[in-house]
Parts: C-alpha cells; structure tokens; sequence
C-alpha cells in the first residue's frame, strides 16, 4: 500500500542535492527523508572490504549510480544495467556531473524477457562470462 501510494507521490516530491563520498548528486528519497551518509553505507561498506583495482563490478538495476559511482574509484571498470529510462539518463547525469570516467550504463532488462514486470521497450541483455 505505501509502495503504491509512493509511486504516485514521488514525482511531487522536491529533488534535492546530496553529497555522498565526495560526490554529488540529485536525490528524491523516500518520505522519510534518508542521511545521504547512511544511504546504501552497508553495501558501499562491503564493496570497499571487497572489491579490488583489478576488480569488475556489474551492477544490475542501477538507479540513479549512487553504487556504481562510489564503487568507481575502486574498481577498475562498472557496468550498470537499469530498466528505466528517466532513471538511466539520471545516472548519467551524475556521471557527467561528478567527471567520472570507467562506468558504463546500458539500458536494458537482466532475467525472463517474458516477465510481465519488463518495460516492453528494453532490450533482454545476456551476461554471458559474468560471475556473481
């Protein structure tokens, strides 16, 4: 029901900038207003314990790049795959705004090309020699 709800209130709700890790970028968050340094802090966490500069990172449903940007200086390449369109030019909004170089964002659906849950304007992408 929230969920519901929140889809139709979100358009309505202001953008704000926030700044996360020494980045900047444009953010509508949930009604409760999220401390953009607590924000996705537990997987950025993990990221950093983790992932090495020899390192690719795959990032499947990539929003507006708060996780593919902050892991960016980490790793040596991202790939990002979001389904949506609006979201996808967000992403790279942040890209250009924030001069980061080594992401790569594609617009694209991962899983079953027949779920009734994909965009019916996304492409189907294949991760072929991926590992999770």
């Amino acid at each position: 029901m929230i969920s519901t709800a929140y889809r139709y209130v979100r358009p309505a709700l202001p953008w704000r900038e926030v700044e996360i890790e020494g980045f900047r970028f444009d953010r509508r968050f949930k009604l409760i207003d999220i401390d953009p340094d607590t924000y996705e802090c537990e997987t950025r966490e993990l990221m950093r314990e983790y992932l090495t500069p020899d390192d690719s990172l795959l990032v499947v449903g990539g929003g507006t790049g708060i996780t593919a940007i902050t892991a960016s200086p980490h790793v040596s390449t991202v790939t990002a795959i979001e389904m949506d369109a609006h979201t996808r030019d967000q992403f790279i909004h942040h890209l250009d705004r924030n001069a980061v170089d080594g992401v790569d964002v594609h617009l694209g659906w991962v899983g079953d090309g027949d779920d009734p849950e994909r965009p019916g304007d996304v492409d189907v992408l294949e991760l072929h020699g991926h590992t999770a």
